[in-house]
Order: C-alpha cells, then sequence, then structure tokens
C-alpha cells in the first residue's frame, strides 16, 4: 500500500497541474488491484485522497508486525519501508498537497527518530558506508547488473558527465566549509563534475544505493510548512539554522523573517537536495521562475514560467488509445 500510494503521488506530480488537496482539476488513475479493468482520470482531490487512505493503512499494518523491520543499526541498509518511512512520505505528501499542519506533525515524527548526520560522516552516506542509525530513512539497493541512480548522472570513466551543474548553484555553497560542496561535487581535468553517487567505497562505477528520503528533507519540509502557518517563523528558521550548522562548519545562525525565510527555506532545499528529483516539482508547486542563467548559446529556451504548460506531463497518445475511459478531452491543457 504504502509503494502503490508513492508511485501514485510520483505520477500525480508530473501529470497533475493543481495539486492542491482540493483541486478539481484532472489527477491520475488509481489501480488498487492487477486486473485490465481501464480507469477514468478522477480529480486531483480524489488522487489525493486514494493516497492518503493507503499510507494511513500501511502505517496502521507496519506498526503490528512480527519482526523488527530495518533491525540493523545500519542505516545505509534500510531498503524496507516501515512506519518511520511512511511519515516521511506523508510529510512529503502533505506539503505538495498544502496541508501544512499535517506537514509538521509528520515530519517532526521522523526527526524525533532519526538524527542528522554528522559533518563527518556525511560523505559516507554516498558511499554507501555504515554510519549507523542516522540521516537514512528509505535507501533503495542497487547492485551490479540492477542499473543504477547515477544514469544520466555520472559516466564511471575520467571525467565524463551528461550534465554540468549550474554556476549559479555552485555559487551559493561555501566551498570551503560546506561538507555538502566537496561531497556532491569533483573537479576533474577544470572540469566540475555531479560526484554524488561515484559508487560504494572508492569504487568509480556508478553502482550505489539510491537514497529515496533523508531526514533533511524533514527539516527543510517542516520549515517550509512552519511559514505558511500563523506563528510558525521562528520554528522555521530553527530547522534551516540546525541544517545548516550541521552541514557548515563555523556557521553562525541568521535572523530572517517573511518572504527571506521562505526564499532562504527554498534554496537551502536547492542545495541539499541537489541532483535527488526534487528542484523542478519544488518550482511547479511553489509557482516559481524557472530560470537557467547560464544557459549557454545551444538552447533557445532557458527559461519556464508559471501556466506553461510543460508543467503537466501530457497524457500519452498510448494511454488515450488503450484506455476506452480516457478520451482526447482528458488531456492536460496545452496538450489538446
Amino acid at each position: 500500500m504504502a509503494i502503490r500510494a508513492y508511485v501514485h503521488f510520483d505520477l500525480l506530480r508530473y501529470f497533475g497541474d493543481n495539486l492542491a488537496i482540493n483541486s478539481n482539476t484532472l489527477g491520475v488513475p488509481y489501480k488498487r488491484e492487477f486486473n485490465l479493468e481501464n480507469i477514468a482520470r478522477p480529480t486531483v482531490a480524489d488522487t489525493w485522497q486514494a493516497i492518503f487512505a493507503d499510507l494511513n493503512e500501511a502505517k496502521t499494518l507496519l506498526a503490528d508486525t512480527d519482526i523488527t523491520i530495518n533491525g540493523s543499526n545500519n542505516f545505509s541498509l534500510r531498503a524496507s519501508i516501515d512506519p518511520i518511512t511512511v511519515d516521511a512520505i506523508l510529510a512529503r505528501a502533505y506539503l505538495y498537497s498544502g496541508q501544512y499542519p499535517q506537514a509538521i506533525t509528520a515530519a517532526t515524527q521522523v526527526i524525533n527518530q532519526v538524527p542528522l548526520a554528522s559533518r563527518a560522516n556525511f560523505p559516507a552516506i554516498w558511499r554507501d558506508e555504515n554510519i549507523g542509525r542516522s540521516e537514512l530513512i528509505w535507501s533503495i539497493p542497487f547492485n551490479s547488473g540492477e542499473g543504477t541512480p547515477a544514469a544520466n548522472v555520472y559516466f564511471a570513466s575520467g571525467n565524463r558527465s551528461s550534465f554540468r551543474p549550474s554556476t549559479e548553484v555552485l555559487s551559493q555553497f561555501d566551498q570551503v566549509n560546506d561538507i555538502r560542496f566537496s561531497t556532491y561535487f569533483r573537479t576533474v581535468s577544470n572540469r566540475t563534475i555531479v560526484a554524488k553517487y561515484l559508487g560504494k567505497g572508492n569504487l568509480s562505477d556508478g553502482i550505489v544505493n539510491w537514497k529515496a528520503i533523508r531526514v533533511s528533507e524533514m527539516y527543510l519540509i517542516r520549515a517550509e510548512a512552519n511559514t505558511r502557518v500563523s506563528g510558525g517563523g521562528i520554528n522555521a528558521l530553527n530547522d534551516l539554522n540546525t541544517l545548516r550548522a550541521a552541514r557548515i562548519t563555523g556557521y553562525v545562525p541568521v535572523v530572517l523573517t517573511g518572504t527571506a525565510l521562505e526564499d532562504a527555506i527554498e534554496l537551502e532545499r536547492r542545495k541539499e537536495l541537489f541532483v535527488e528529483g526534487h528542484r523542478f516539482f519544488d518550482v511547479k508547486r511553489t509557482t516559481r521562475n524557472l530560470v537557467r542563467s547560464d544557459c549557454g548559446t545551444n538552447f533557445t529556451t532557458c527559461s519556464l514560467l508559471p501556466g506553461n504548460r510543460a508543467w503537466a506531463w501530457p497524457i500519452p497518445i498510448g494511454e488515450i488509445i488503450a484506455n476506452d475511459l480516457i478520451n482526447e478531452g482528458d488531456q492536460n491543457p496545452g496538450f489538446n
């Protein structure tokens, strides 16, 4: 149920136009049974209802098991979904759907059980080394022959990379004191490449576990949600400063309020969750402008503004042909 909710949530992020909890725009068909029956596109509100129903029932069922799930103290081996994982997925889904008090509660449940990694241990997360009971909430194992999370990020020999990190985002890091900079990036032959998924231990084969959810995201979820509720600013600031202090040597806490605080949290998500699959959706759900400042000369389009049809992917024509309950009128806006 938890996995079913998780993958339908992912589909909704891509194909939903308006992700608000009560949105009457079209969502994604929610498949509950293994059969050949077609399902019409429900509303986003109906899709959310199914997602939260599955997650809450999964949490109840996973709390009553005969053996401990993820019983090892090695959090790099947290490959199974347990109640902590479900709370983390709930926190993410509550944030996306605009249910901010619930997002705060769910994120707090996780934060109270999983500590942030120390600066000394942080690089070991990305090499799948045993750092004890910290940071990771759900890590999906990859072994030789099973593919790699590094696909389209880094090619294992030499300094080949399928994209270069934006100079804008590189400039946002304290490149000397922020442990994330030396962990996420590497300079090879005067080129800065992404080194986040190089491999296990000292290997550089691109075969490494996928860190699906980390506790740092929970701090950022709780911080953002607190900026959306009355009187939550101080709590949001505390979470922002706590995360930064865990990553940056000699960090001096800041005092921010209002828009400045919201922008700082958004920037911290961009830095902390770099190439973990969040940036596009963060800009989408907050209706910000997506602008590449160092786009170069090879591209004609370097921005994506709110309202552009590209924020919600088109329903594939094969799906429309195969599913007699989805017609051309159910296509996403701008693709008819």
